[in-house]
């Protein structure tokens, strides 16, 4: 019995380790490095399926924060206010 459970609790340790698989969609001859500022687009974030299980605030907040982030990286910085973005952002969550 004490063998099972210890079993299960690997193998559901081991799930937890599964990776996530993230992809993009942009067209590649783009030249991206001419781009400096960024804003969100309206929706910033869309569910699909549109799921009131998968929306909560924290994701939210979370999944911005970290394209922002993964932007300020690439040395695209948030628009000013009263100023056009070179780059309009947003993201689906599948």
């Amino acid at each position: 019995m004490l063998r099972r459970i210890a079993l299960l609790g690997l193998a559901l340790l081991l799930s937890a380790c599964e990776s996530m698989q993230v992809t993009s969609d942009y067209n590649p001859s783009v030249d991206f490095a001419r781009f400096q500022t960024w804003a969100w687009k309206d929706p910033a974030l869309q569910y699909q399926p549109n799921s009131l299980m998968l929306k909560s605030d924290l994701t939210e907040q979370r999944i911005m924060q970290a394209v922002s982030s993964g932007l300020d990286q690439r040395g695209l910085r948030p628009v000013t206010a009263g100023n056009k973005p070179d780059l309009l952002v947003q993201t689906y969550l599948i």
